[in-house]
């Protein structure tokens, strides 16, 4: 019964974009701001729901997305500069997330881009986390903290 297998870890990846973005960021050819994030409903298996599907590193979105990107609480540097931690949260009494969640997506806005300047003030998405299912009503309110580091 594959409900009755042990749950497994939240597993995060920065997207190949990002880590691009980072490179480039450091030979000072790029500069962005992470901006916003997103839930959706995939990232667990639909018939074993306490499993994680595996990370696409290439992926440009969430797998299935609900509703619009959310700004971040703040953005906590806990340890020192080379620590970005975004603060997600998603208030009890905010509609539209009543859903079984599995995926977190944290999106980043170009400042600047040497090579494609048309490309800046454009959003895109950094770094995707998937977790095992979570039951989100309207009297839940469900926060993240993800940690990033250089």
């Amino acid at each position: 019964m594959p409900y009755l297998n042990p749950t497994d870890e939240l597993t995060a990846r920065i997207t190949n974009p990002g880590r691009g973005a980072f490179a480039a960021m450091l030979l000072g050819e790029v500069g962005f701001n992470l901006t916003s994030f997103q839930v959706g409903r995939g990232g667990y298996l639909t018939a074993d729901p306490v499993r994680v599907e595996p990370i696409d590193p290439n992926a440009t979105s969430l797998i299935a997305p609900i509703g619009t990107n959310l700004p971040f609480t703040t953005i906590e540097q806990p340890i020192g500069p080379n620590i970005a931690a975004p603060i997600c949260r998603i208030e009890s009494g905010v509609t539209g997330y009543e859903y079984g969640l599995g995926e977190l997506g944290i999106f980043a806005t170009w400042l600047m881009h040497q090579t494609s300047p048309s490309l800046v003030g454009t959003e895109w998405l950094f770094a995707i986390a998937h977790f095992p299912l979570l039951g989100k009503t309207a009297n839940h309110t469900f926060v993240w903290r993800v940690m990033i580091a250089l």
